[in-house]
């Protein structure tokens, strides 16, 4: 149950073989009132030429301790790369460092293997990576828990095709649904009684990682996505090496910022496997949560984007405009994929958004367009 697959069936975009949300992302840019940018926008926060925070001077002061958090973590990359990965393994974790979105896609693999459900968060690196079109390719059953919204969403919109998304949604769940009203609860229950209840793999992102002590911080709103790092045995997390901070505190910090900027209220913090010393004071592993926790640093391109001056600052972005702005997906395109053309784009029309943290999104897509 893949949100790529259900806009197909619904005709929001063609049938050609998207691997993820950005795949959809590239087409959005420049058309924020279609139908499918108003569904994409979810995960996406749109075309924006002025974002500001409010002028409450404790916000403003807080993004400006969130910007020099990061500006120092991308400063000591390196270094904080191995510190997080070696507390994370003390944690009774494993952790992997994968140089780009192929290798992410092997580890990933490998742990899964074939014939598991799983459960998947929308998250920047597991959308990076077409984590979900990859673990589905290899023979697993792979459930985007967002689809909730989407179909929220698309109850909302005119014109869109109710029939296909019954039949899709009826398809998924393995019984008819009468009505389109109906849609979103028949989904919800399925999901709560048979999908959380069966699933044996979670997969999510983090917001910030602590990389002392190897803690990861996810901010959501959502209570499924929570559900999908606490109910499966096993526990993936897929975040980009960008997204760590050297301390507990800093994280908290970072964390209160991202909150507070994007409005979403929920913060969980993951130490490691789920275990409890509870019975005769053994440690025991997987009493109130997954037993295994595998965490996947992503480069794919950051660890040079850090070195180069005119790029290093794209790295401060924390994603408070949700996956990101249109300028700023046009900079990391560039980052991830060497593509010029969105850069060019998004200067054509004007969506240099003005970035709460002070990054300098004009300047940089000015550089990436050799204008």
């Amino acid at each position: 149950m893949r949100i790529v697959e259900l806009l197909q069936e619904v005709g929001l975009c063609e049938k050609q073989p998207y691997g993820s949300i950005y795949d959809l992302m590239n087409i959005v840019v420049g058309d924020e009132d279609s139908p499918l940018a108003q569904v994409i926008s979810l995960f996406y926060s749109g075309y924006v030429k002025e974002r500001k925070l409010s002028d409450e001077s404790e916000m403003l002061e807080l993004a400006k301790e969130a910007r020099r958090i990061k500006e120092h973590s991308i400063e000591h990359l390196d270094e904080l790369v191995k510190l997080a990965c070696d507390n994370i393994e003390e944690n009774k974790g494993h952790c992997y460092v994968a140089k780009d979105a192929e290798g992410a896609r092997r580890i990933a693999g490998e742990i899964v293997g074939t014939g598991k459900m799983v459960v998947e968060v929308i998250d920047h690196a597991v959308e990076e990576v077409e984590l979900g079109e990859h673990l589905a390719s290899i023979g697993n059953e792979v459930y985007e828990v967002a689809i909730l919204e989407v179909l929220s969403k698309l109850r909302s919109l005119s014109g869109v095709d109710e029939g296909s998304i019954l039949r899709y949604m009826s398809r998924i769940i393995g019984r008819e649904i009468p009505k389109f009203d109906e849609s979103l609860d028949h989904v919800r229950r399925f999901l709560k009684d048979e999908v959380f209840r069966r699933a044996e793999i979670g997969v999510s992102g983090a917001s910030v990682i602590a990389a002392d002590p190897g803690a990861l911080f996810l901010v959501t709103s959502s209570g499924a996505d929570r559900l999908v790092t606490m109910t499966p045995e096993v526990h993936i997390v897929i975040a980009g090496v960008n997204d760590i901070v050297p301390s507990y505190s800093e994280a908290f910090k970072v964390s209160e910022y991202i909150m507070r900027s994007t409005g979403q209220a929920t913060l969980c913090v993951i130490g490691g496997p789920s275990k409890t010393g509870d019975i005769e004071k053994r440690i025991t592993y997987g009493a109130h949560g997954p037993r295994e926790l595998h965490v996947i640093l992503l480069d794919n391109g950051r660890m040079e984007a850090a070195r180069d001056p005119a790029l290093r600052e794209a790295l401060y972005c924390t994603r408070c405009g949700s996956l990101y702005t249109p300028s700023m997906w046009a900079v990391w395109s560039y980052i991830l994929k060497d593509d010029r053309e969105l850069a060019k784009k998004c200067l054509e029309l004007g969506c240099s958004d003005a970035c709460p943290l002070g990054i300098d999104l004009e300047g940089i897509l000015l550089h990436i367009s050799g204008t």
